[in-house]
């Protein structure tokens, strides 16, 4: 329905914009109306990341792939909140499948370097940001996080 689209369309915005309370009410609004609708978990999820609820954002993103196990989107919010949780290899898994499904999305490569950087695999940081740059837009709003990664990276070695 059109009102179940304008919650979702609303709630991205409103996450994006740094309203993740805004977000989680529209998130609720629609899935009241449409509670197989996967992008109101996703978008849940990564409000709730914006509010540092890294378990409530792990199971928000984990019932978005219950209904559509090969949504990246949900590998890669459900990767952020479990490093954010310290599970490495739970991150590293989801990020994995997430670069499987959709191979260039650099923002994945880039959360790729991100854990690497954690397990202080510097060699893989600088690989990783590299062909994020690379792959990336002149414009991308991540480009300034992947150059600080890098750099720190090569000083790391």
């Amino acid at each position: 329905t059109k009102l179940m689209l304008a919650y979702d369309h609303r709630a991205s915005y409103r996450c994006a914009g740094g309203d993740p309370d805004g977000a989680l009410q529209d998130c609720e609004r629609g899935l009241q109306l449409d509670p197989g609708r996967t992008s109101f978990f996703v978008t849940r999820a990564e409000a709730r990341i914006s509010k540092q609820e890294f378990a409530q954002a792990d199971r928000d993103a984990s019932e978005a792939l219950s209904l559509y196990p090969d949504n990246s989107e949900a590998l890669h919010t459900r990767s952020r909140a479990r490093l954010s949780m310290g599970d490495l290899d739970g991150a590293s898994a989801d990020n994995r499948r997430a670069i499987e499904l959709e191979p260039q999305a650099y923002w994945y490569i880039l959360q790729r370097a991100h854990i690497a950087q954690v397990r202080k695999d510097f060699p893989a940081v600088v690989r990783d940001c590299t062909q994020a740059l690379q792959m990336s837009p002149a414009h991308w709003e991540g480009r300034a996080f992947a150059e600080h990664l890098k750099a720190e990276a090569q000083r790391s070695k």
